[in-house]
């Protein structure tokens, strides 16, 4: 009965060996994917990353842009104003020229 015993319970052992051999195995692929996983979600932080730098740098060309339209739309303001200035001044100069046209016209028609 011993021997019935020992035989018995080295099955038993044998079980628990297989047991223990699938439990390793199954944790070297769950370490293994857990690698996996911690590569992937690096590489994902570091395009991440890479993405965040690409909108800082289209945020700050976007930022010196608006700066540039603002300055150009004053520099367009001012350029019109001075058009109009100057479309004043011609048309001053105009009404002066015609003026002083009737007067050497009069004063030929006098001579």
């Amino acid at each position: 009965q011993r021997a019935a015993e020992i035989e018995s319970l080295n099955k038993q052992l044998d079980i628990f060996k297989g047991k223990i051999q699938d439990l390793t195995r199954d944790l070297q692929d769950t370490e293994t994917r857990a690698s996996n996983d911690r590569r992937i979600r690096d590489g994902i932080e570091s395009e991440l990353s890479r993405e965040r730098i690409v909108c800082q740098d289209l945020k700050l060309t976007s930022d010196r842009g608006q700066q540039e339209l603002g300055r150009l739309e004053k520099e367009n303001a001012t350029l019109f104003a001075q058009i109009n200035n100057l479309n004043i001044t011609l048309s001053a100069i105009t009404d002066e020229k015609i003026r002083f046209e009737k007067m050497l016209e009069t004063a030929n028609v006098k001579i």
